[in-house]
């Protein structure tokens, strides 16, 4: 079973951006930079975005995590597992509660349930929708 599972996937100017929801409860967002951009191949560290929790991953990728496609892409992303961030609940049963990973997730969370924030799919576009707008303007 997939851990995971690409939930929106658009388009905003010439940047792919990615959704994807965790089994563990808690979505990323992902920005395909283009060849041309002079972010591409730069470390996460050394780029100064303002986005959800920082930036958390940048990396290459073909035909797998977190971009679907034949070709090799370089993406930065963010996620939304941080202190404040809390576990959708509804986004881990989607992946099966029959499977046994689920089901103990779901256990804990009736015995303790998460406080703070469910960051939607809603979310997490607006996010990724103004670390866009940020790359654009040069603001990093």
């Amino acid at each position: 079973m997939r851990s995971f599972k690409i939930e929106k996937d658009f388009m905003v100017d010439e940047f792919r951006c990615v959704i994807v929801g965790q089994s563990l409860g808690h979505r990323c967002g992902y920005i395909a930079i283009p060849k041309d951009n002079e972010l591409y191949g730069k470390d996460y560290d050394n780029i100064d975005v303002s986005v959800h929790g920082g930036l958390t991953y940048a990396e290459y990728s073909e035909n797998s995590y977190p971009l679907e496609t034949e070709e090799q892409v370089y993406s930065l992303g963010f996620d939304c597992a941080h202190c404040g961030d809390s576990k959708d609940v509804e986004l881990i049963k989607s992946f099966g509660e029959e499977n046994d990973e689920v089901q103990m997730l779901l256990e804990m969370e009736a015995k303790y349930p998460m406080r703070g924030t469910v960051r939607t799919v809603e979310y997490v576009e607006n996010e990724l929708i103004d670390v866009v707008s940020q790359i654009k303007k040069g603001e990093f």
